[in-house]
């Protein structure tokens, strides 16, 4: 039972770092826009604004990976529930 606890705590941390990985990702680009606009002082407003569309819909899907996990793993052994 203990062995299957740690296996399903490793899938969920890879899970976990998959979706950080992926958030990471979507950031570059967009850290690669800011600063071109920035060096070129050429920041329109609709650049700025979608920009922070794209932050936004990031930091939501930031937000739903750190939010505490509240599902319980319940495991039937021997007819005994842990």
């Amino acid at each position: 039972m203990q062995n299957t606890l740690h296996l399903t705590s490793k899938v969920i941390i890879k899970a976990k770092v998959v979706i950080l990985i992926t958030i990471i990702k979507q950031l570059e680009p967009i850290t690669k826009e800011n600063r071109y606009c920035r060096d070129e002082e050429n920041f329109v407003e609709i650049d700025i604004n979608q920009l922070r569309q794209k932050i936004d819909e990031i930091q939501q899907k930031l937000e739903q990976f750190t939010q505490k996990d509240t599902n319980k793993i319940i495991i039937v052994d021997n007819d005994q529930i842990d």
